[in-house]
């Protein structure tokens, strides 16, 4: 077992659902009522000092209860380690914002929100910024419709100089 994940492990005891150390950078799943405290440690504490969030990832697997997986990839510049922390969350519960811990977090957490539907508790401005306002849906969705819910979009036609539908 690597340095990094016993000390995890002794931090955090119980909170640490599974840990996965067969791939780098190494995983730790934890519960999602428990992700801000663990979060807030592993960039505070000085034996972990993660100070900064490279990536939030949400993955859905459709048939499956809970239905997404959120990934955060954290790095510490100051050790040189990463480190993924994974959660399960269902369709209608919500992953709390991390904007507090790191405030680059705010794009991430607007892109998981956009293009995944997962909602994010206590974000500041948790609204649409990759898809415009009036989209219905949300892209990385497995049952999002392949074909689009609407009309196809109308192209402009250089030779009748006018928007069309027609190539």
């Amino acid at each position: 077992m690597s340095e990094l994940i016993e000390s995890i492990k002794n931090r955090f005891g119980e909170k640490i659902v599974s840990v996965r150390e067969d791939f780098r950078p190494r995983s730790i799943k934890v519960a999602v009522d428990d992700l801000l405290e663990v979060m807030t440690a592993l960039k505070n504490e000085e034996v972990f000092q993660f100070n900064q969030i490279l990536d939030i990832a949400g993955v859905d697997f459709l048939n499956q209860k809970p239905r997404f997986l959120v990934a955060y990839i954290l790095l510490s510049t100051i050790t040189n380690k990463r480190l993924i922390v994974e959660t399960d969350v269902d369709e209608f519960e919500s992953v709390p914002s991390l904007t507090g811990v790191w405030c680059g977090a705010d794009w991430f957490e607007r892109e998981l929100y956009d293009m995944s539907g997962i909602k994010v508790k206590g974000h500041p401005d948790l609204k649409r910024i990759l898809m415009s306002e009036d989209f219905e849906g949300h892209p990385l969705r497995k049952d999002f419709p392949v074909r689009g819910t609407t009309p196809p979009e109308q192209r402009y036609a250089p030779w009748d100089k006018r928007r069309t539908r027609e190539y």
